[in-house]
């Protein structure tokens, strides 16, 4: 028996806890789509898997501590027949099985922290539903979980020889280590240095009410997988840099914050002798984000990177620790809501083996759910392009946000897919390319307005305002009809940080989220110039 890790003990308070976002668990919920599975041989497969993999039958006890089941009937491949009903019935079928099971509980009090059960559909089609609690196994963890399924079920191995809990092994290993508790208490005063730094977490947007978990999931081709890791070779930026930095400016957008943080977990930093171990391994990092809308997206991702390592460097001291101290640095609870997983690193760089998908089918869905987490964002490459993957808490955004900002972060990729030179312009214009619909009220009325100012000049959405040959008194007479008819407040320094129509409607538009319904009122009234 063994006490629960520090990110263990969170998972295990979240999902009984009464706060907003709180009182579910976390877990990862995948569904692949195969053919002509052989139902005895799976069977036998799930079988080996949980008597291979002790945390499997994980059970925390009432006292919070955690120990081992012996296998029992409840640790099986469960079978769900709908072999034998029409299309629509086994589609609603499959589909109040898919809602269930993305936000259930698994009743680790049982020693159940695993789920793993089989649709049979008709035509020898059948749909494999695999669950696992995050306090019994990690993101790894859960594809070492498959990796060993489907070995196991092409060749199923005898009974292991001994009753060792290789996990709990690690866990002694790391409790009697010196130089990592040496590391620890350096890292602890290092983060403590810096508390009050750090910038805040992006709000809640609406309180969350019955907790609705969705996804949002785009696949990425391998064309477009290979141009994006072109263009982030060519500007000598990592390819989970650009991601990190597209999905930042996105968030940046979609809460109006120039300054934020953002969870980002690890897995697997301390990888010797643990090969193969399913466990909770993870840790987290609080990434302090601020972003500036004149840097050009590599500059961007190098100094996101950069600050990175540095956090790296100090990640002995868990970031679960960190957020604890930082609640009690501001006297209340201070959640870090969004969440950023790049899964490029990883051993075999796809997601999942050819072996996996060849036995079970492609992963046909795959879901996360966390208690303080409203949006989970997760890039692997996948399916031979890369998946990105939004879990979503849909109770904690207003209506289709989640929808608008998604497209917004999946146009940012396509941009950099499609135009590397894009690369090189500002972050503010960047964003407002790839938002024509909500930014072109107000462009149109810049464009209207500077006709006036400057009569007969034709400009376009990248031209230098400032180099017009007109009077700065005019100029400023511009910004003060903006200022006057439009709630912001922009001064010259503001012009000469954006000094095109594009970057100044995108700093409108971010410092009013309104500003486009305001431009249009105002276009109205305005006589269009002769």
């Amino acid at each position: 028996m063994k006490a629960l890790t520090t990110m263990q003990a969170a998972y295990w308070v979240g999902r009984q806890s009464e706060a907003p976002l709180g009182g579910v668990s976390a877990h990862l919920y995948a569904e692949f789509n195969g053919c002509d599975l052989d139902v005895e041989r799976l069977r036998q497969a799930v079988t080996a898997l949980y008597l291979h993999h002790p945390m499997l039958r994980l059970r925390i006890t009432v006292d919070g501590q955690q120990t081992i089941d012996a296998c029992g009937p409840r640790h099986c491949l469960h079978i769900d027949d709908f072999r034998h009903t029409d299309a629509p019935e086994a589609a609603n079928a499959l589909d109040a099985k898919r809602r269930q099971k993305s936000s259930q509980k698994l009743p680790l009090e049982q020693g159940i922290p695993c789920d793993i059960s089989l649709s049979l559909l008709p035509e020898g089609h059948s749909r494999l539903h695999v669950d696992l609690d995050m306090i019994a196994g990690d993101a790894m963890g859960f594809r070492v979980l498959m990796e060993d399924l489907a070995q196991f079920y092409h060749h199923c191995p005898a009974a292991p020889d001994n009753d060792g809990v290789p996990y709990f092994d690690y866990l002694d290993r790391r409790h009697a280590d010196t130089e990592l508790h040496q590391r620890r208490t350096r890292a602890q005063a290092w983060w403590r240095e810096r508390l009050a730094q750090l910038p805040p977490a992006p709000h809640l947007l609406r309180a969350p009410e019955r907790c609705q978990s969705d996804r949002l999931a785009l696949q990425l081709s391998a064309a477009e997988a290979q141009a994006l890791a072109d263009a982030a070779k060519a500007h000598r930026v990592t390819l989970s840099s650009l991601f990190l930095a597209l999905f930042a400016i996105t968030v940046g957008h979609g809460w109006n914050l120039r300054r934020f943080r953002l969870n980002v977990p690890l897995f697997h930093q301390d990888a010797e002798g643990i090969e193969g171990i399913i466990g909770d391994f993870s840790n987290l990092v609080l990434l302090g984000v601020e972003l500036n809308p004149a840097e050009n997206l590599p500059a961007f991702c190098r100094r996101l990177m950069d600050h990175l390592a540095e956090l790296l460097a100090h990640a002995d001291y868990p970031g679960v620790s960190v957020m604890r101290d930082l609640s009690r640095l501001h006297g209340s609870m201070q959640p870090s809501p969004v969440v950023f997983t790049a899964g490029f690193g990883i051993r075999g760089k796809a997601l999942f083996s050819d072996q996996v998908t060849r036995t079970f089918g492609p992963l046909d869905w795959v879901i996360s759910q966390g208690p303080q987490v409203a949006l989970d964002a997760q890039v692997a490459h996948a399916n031979g392009g890369i998946l990105i993957n939004w879990d979503l808490r849909l109770d904690a955004f207003p209506d289709r946000l989640p929808q608008r900002l998604f497209a917004t972060y999946s146009a940012l990729l396509q941009q950099a897919a499609r135009h590397p030179d894009s690369f090189r312009r500002p972050l503010a214009q960047l964003l407002s390319q790839c938002l024509p619909e909500t930014q072109a009220p107000v462009r149109q009325l810049l464009h209207r307005l500077l006709a006036r100012v400057a009569p007969g000049v034709r400009l376009r959405d990248d031209d230098d305002i400032t180099a017009l040959p007109a009077p700065e008194a005019a100029l400023l007479a511009l910004l003060g009809v903006l200022n006057k008819y439009l709630p912001v407040t922009l001064t010259p320094q503001d012009l000469a940080a954006h000094p095109t129509p594009a970057m100044l409607a995108a700093l409108i538009c971010e410092r009013d989220p309104n500003a486009a319904k305001g431009a249009q009122m105002l276009l109205k009234g305005l006589a269009p110039q002769a």
